[in-house]
């Protein structure tokens, strides 16, 4: 049983004026059996004009603060761990 799965989707092609514009996520589903969860998260969108794609990428400022809130919890925790330790 495949309990875990990462990938990358595209989302339907949108036209605006004379450009065509792709969303990109990543998808993180986790099975186990009598449930499981599903995490979408936002990466990239690309960018059709005239046969050149660009990609612009999605930073998610509220994602990337609370990966800094919880690396510091864990970093303060560790060092107090430690500190009481010796």
């Amino acid at each position: 049983m495949n309990w875990l799965s990462i990938r990358r989707v595209r989302g339907t092609p949108t036209v605006v004026d004379f450009y065509t514009l792709v969303p990109e996520s990543v998808v993180v589903q986790v099975r186990w059996p009598y449930g499981g969860g599903v995490l979408n998260v936002p990466w990239a969108l690309h960018i059709t004009h005239r046969g050149h794609t660009r990609r612009l990428w999605i930073v998610d400022a509220t994602r990337l603060a609370q990966l800094v809130l919880w690396s510091t919890v864990a970093a303060v925790g560790l060092l107090a761990w430690r500190c009481s330790r010796r």
